[in-house]
């Protein structure tokens, strides 16, 4: 019955919802292995400094849900929020995702297992969020592919998927699942599967299109998706992964994860019976769009760029804004960003934009030499004062969120919308979304072709943040433009509008 209440409660409000008029997104919970742990913060998922985040890979989850867990970072997750306009999110507080396990661990439900029974403590933590702000609509099941590393049959590996997915759907929750990706290729064949191996991912990826949505006891709760068409290496060995999708040979790049979020979002919607159409949330605004307007804001550049001749960095911020070469609050969250010999040019300006006022950041810069620590981050951020308690009160919830277009850019790994507040306790805490992979990796240079503009363009979303009791003083919102170290032309132009700290739902 509680299982029939979470669902119920959650579908009903789906459908009833008009789709263009939405207020709420749907929320998405994540259970699997490391392809959706990376949906969490990549400092790590508890960091081991707050003494309530117990580790997931030897004990109990973290019950905490203001724990000090970070943001989502680079996995497939964050691009869900931003491909679908925000009708769907992934908030990382309920990303229950660890990184290599298999099936079989990820099935355990008892105590007299040998691991920790991290399906039960899956299912009862679904069951804890009935009525809360993190309670899901769906879930995504993200496993398989460390079974190509075990001896377990195919049939074996379809059971334990069945199992789960059993467990889920008696919540009345639906479950989406992906077929098993392939993964290594020529630039890294230790993470090729071995030929039986092979034909053990066939048979198990064969079983899980015939079997789950035909499977009786799942009541046409389970939707899978086949996306291997879209990562396989035609040109190369059998299972063999597009080397642009995959940063190590089994990893999704930015290429790889947008794809996946794409994948599972046509299913979601499909299920849902509504339509990906850009949009943003309603809520009371604390950053009106209107801050984005006049003049008077500050341009700096960090003293490194400063050093580096003929980098310059000119141009006037909207009123409240600065626009920097460096992360300001982040600074150590993220390697390689004052690099010692990069040049050019970054030009601030606002402009009217079709959807309202806009900071536009244009940069044009070359790296004398391909190294990691060329890598530019510009950061445009501004002052956000959160309301009384009247207004906001503790226990509400809150997120930041902006419109990006992102065109013509060469080197540029990727765009992130972050929160950084300092909460009651005093600790800074750091909340970022479509962040790209850590600097130095490889493969992660996104397609100059692929632009993120029009009806591609991005609606970031920061996960949602508890209030707690105690004052927060002011805190910060910024869009941050990452450049790649790899790549020796670094130019981009960004344009910025809507953006805002707004009460989630």
């Amino acid at each position: 019955m509680l299982g029939l209440t979470l669902g119920a409660a959650r579908l009903g409000r789906v459908a009833t919802a008009a789709v263009n008029t939405r207020s709420a997104p749907l929320r998405v919970a994540i259970y699997g292995d490391s392809f959706g742990q990376r949906g969490q913060d990549i400092t790590g998922s508890p960091n081991g400094v707050d003494a309530a985040a117990v580790d997931p890979q030897t004990g109990r989850w973290p019950s905490d849900l203001t724990n000090r867990v970070g943001g989502v970072q680079w996995g497939f997750s964050p691009w869900l929020d931003a491909l679908s306009g925000g009708m769907f999110t992934a908030p990382y507080q309920t990303n229950r995702a660890i990184g290599g396990f298999n099936t079989g661990q990820l099935s355990r439900l008892s105590a007299s297992d040998p691991t920790p029974w991290y399906l039960a403590d899956f299912r009862s933590f679904l069951l804890t969020q009935a009525g809360t702000p993190l309670a899901p609509d769906c879930v995504i099941l993200q496993a398989g592919t460390n079974d190509g590393v075990t001896a377990f049959s195919a049939a074996t590996t379809y059971a334990n998927i069945l199992k789960i997915c059993q467990q889920i759907t008696g919540l009345g929750l639906p479950v989406f699942v992906a077929t098993i990706l392939p993964r290594g290729h020529a630039g890294s064949t230790a993470e090729r599967l071995a030929s039986d191996r092979i034909t053990w991912s066939n048979d198990a990826n064969a079983l899980l299109i015939a079997g789950l949505a035909a499977e009786p006891t799942l009541a046409g709760r389970v939707r899978v998706i086949d996306p291997r068409a879209s990562f396989r290496d035609l040109s190369g060995q059998a299972n063999d992964i597009l080397p642009a999708m995959v940063y190590d040979g089994l990893h999704l790049s930015v290429a790889g994860c947008r794809i996946l979020a794409r994948a599972y979002l046509a299913a979601m919607s499909a299920y849902f019976g509504v339509t990906m159409v850009g949009h943003l949330p309603t809520g009371a605004s604390y950053v009106a769009n209107g801050l984005m307007s006049g003049t008077g804001g500050t341009v700096t550049r960090s003293g490194n760029a400063a050093s580096n001749a003929g980098f310059t960095i000119s141009g006037t911020a909207p009123t409240g804004w600065t626009v920097t070469t460096t992360l300001n609050g982040g600074a150590t969250a993220w390697n390689g960003t004052s690099p010692s010999n990069i040049t050019g040019t970054v030009i601030v300006a606002r402009q009217t934009a079709a959807l309202g006022e806009a900071i536009v950041i244009t940069a044009d810069c070359v790296a004398s030499g391909l190294t990691n620590a060329n890598t530019r981050a510009i950061e445009a951020f501004c002052a956000v004062t959160l309301p009384s308690t009247t207004e906001l009160p503790v226990g509400a919830w809150f997120r930041g969120l902006a419109v990006v277009e992102l065109s013509a850019h060469k080197g540029c790994r990727g765009v992130s919308a972050e929160l950084r507040l300092a909460e009651p306790d005093g600790t800074t805490r750091i909340l970022r979304s479509c962040g790209p992979a850590p600097n130095g990796t490889a493969n992660m240079t996104l397609d100059p072709a692929v632009g993120f503009f029009g009806a591609d363009r991005l609606i970031l979303q920061t996960p949602p943040r508890i209030r707690k009791a105690g004052s927060y003083g002011v805190i910060e919102f910024a869009i941050l433009l990452y450049f790649a170290g790899q790549a020796a032309e670094c130019d981009g132009v960004l344009t910025i509008s809507q953006a805002g700290v707004v009460a989630a739902p």
